[in-house]
């Protein structure tokens, strides 16, 4: 699989509610950015997804952009991507135009065991492509991912406190956790 099919498959895979932390290199120096969050480190990264997919559904997430270029072992990608999705708590349904950027590393495995049970499966899938390379066996892992808003729209529909578009500040805390955010700066309670 190569670095844009990579990508894509993070898509789906959102899309679909599954695991995300499987796409991200084990690494405690891997680092992902969402709105107004830094998780730094595997195990932070990986806590975050799970939340995020714990309380979100009804995800869309359309590619407009995506330009990725590949060399050797290291890659790195741009997208312009509309985002939306449900809060699984409050029912409150977000939609943001957001930019992706990222860089890949090829490494021998990325993420945390095997949470769907099909990394035989794909290490088969991918022995299948054959040619011999080593390379061919290694997966493309996120070892960096930052994905923002344009702070107009950020403002426009959260308002200026970050309290969202007429609500209390807890709606505000959960649109917050909902785009990957805690802005009490205790780190995020979910991620995008």
């Amino acid at each position: 699989m190569d670095a844009e099919t990579t990508i894509h498959a993070y898509y789906d895979a959102l899309r679909r509610g599954e695991p995300l932390e499987p796409y991200f290199a084990d690494d405690p120096e891997a680092v992902k950015f969402g709105i107004t969050e830094r998780l730094v480190g595997h195990e932070s990264i990986a806590a975050g997804l799970r939340e995020q997919t714990r309380t979100t559904t009804d995800w869309t997430v359309e590619s407009r952009r995506l330009t990725a270029t590949e060399r050797d072992r290291h890659a790195w990608f741009a997208d312009d991507v509309r985002m939306a999705w449900t809060d699984t708590e409050t029912g409150a349904r977000y939609d943001y135009g957001t930019r992706w950027s990222g860089t890949l590393e090829r490494r021998g495995g990325c993420g945390d065991g095997d949470p769907d049970g099909r990394d035989e499966q794909r290490a088969s899938d991918r022995g299948r492509g054959g040619g011999g390379d080593s390379d061919d066996a290694d997966d493309w892992c996120f070892v960096g991912m930052h994905v923002s808003v344009a702070e107009d729209e950020l403002t426009e529909r959260t308002g200026a406190d970050g309290a969202g578009e007429g609500t209390s500040n807890d709606s505000g805390r959960r649109a917050d956790r909902a785009t990957g955010t805690d802005r009490r700066g205790g780190g995020a309670t979910g991620s995008r």
